[in-house]
């Protein structure tokens, strides 16, 4: 196209327009006025501002996504730079599931010299660390549908090994980590320490129940008062408060 090319004035359809992204002057037909722009990279800016999907300043992880500078796989391809200093493109799809959270240093460092020196490497905490990062971060890991791939997530400040042996404490033999919202991330205030006989009552299919400020499971709450389980359930189903099923004696 020629731009402020005089005979576009007379051509039947086309109308003078600037482009929304950069301001360039340009003749076009009145089909492409509705957002105007010059080129491809100002295009895929714009298809980022329509589609909502203008992240520019956003972080994930060790990434800050800057602007969109193409498309793979009909998605838009944003260069992001990492805390390191190096740039990288990354699929906006990549970036808001976590597949991508730096330009590969993250994984570097994991598996860096600098990651050997607290000497737990074979530890059952380190095993337990290193196995959690892998399932939410590597999609070719055999349990990432179960995490990564549903959205599971690692808080930032877990992706330092110290930190999380620091909030979590050695692993007590006999356990491993688990999440208390089955549904939530791996931070803090949602793991714990339990054992398979607790892990095994706290799926997604679990059904929590709340007494003087406590959530637990039906049964549990069974075994704290000393009550048979399947004689409590019976009574909640048949409409009775949680307090009353859990005190009222089994033939009361």
């Amino acid at each position: 196209m020629g731009w402020h090319d005089e005979r576009f004035t007379e051509h039947p359809g086309r109308t003078r327009a600037e482009c929304i992204i950069c301001s360039r002057a340009m003749w076009l037909p009145k089909s492409k006025l509705t957002r105007p722009t010059c080129g491809r990279e100002c295009g895929y800016k714009a298809l980022a501002q329509v589609n909502q999907h203008d992240v520019s300043g956003h972080r994930f992880g060790r990434l800050v996504a800057l602007e969109p500078v193409g498309r793979r796989s009909k998605n838009t391809l944003w260069r992001c730079s990492c805390d390191c200093g190096a740039l990288t493109d990354v699929s906006l799809a990549s970036l808001r599931t976590s597949n991508t959270r730096s330009c590969g240093c993250l994984k570097r460092q994991l598996t860096s010299d600098t990651f050997r020196t607290h000497g737990k490497t074979d530890s059952p905490i380190y095993r337990s660390w290193s196995s959690m990062i892998q399932r939410c971060t590597t999609p070719t890991n055999h349990r990432w549908g179960l995490y990564g791939g549903r959205g599971i997530k690692v808080c930032d400040r877990w992706f330092e090994f110290a930190n999380f042996a620091a909030d979590m404490g050695e692993r007590p033999a006999g356990t491993s980590l688990d999440r208390i919202d089955v549904d939530g991330d791996y931070e803090p205030r949602n793991c714990r320490w339990a054992t398979q006989k607790m892990q095994a009552r706290n799926t997604r299919r679990t059904v929590y129940y709340e007494l003087d400020g406590r959530r637990l499971p039906l049964i549990e709450w069974s075994e704290i008062y000393g009550q048979s389980y399947d004689v409590v359930r019976s009574r909640v189903r048949d409409g009775w408060e949680l307090e009353r099923a859990l005190t009222t004696p089994k033939h009361g």
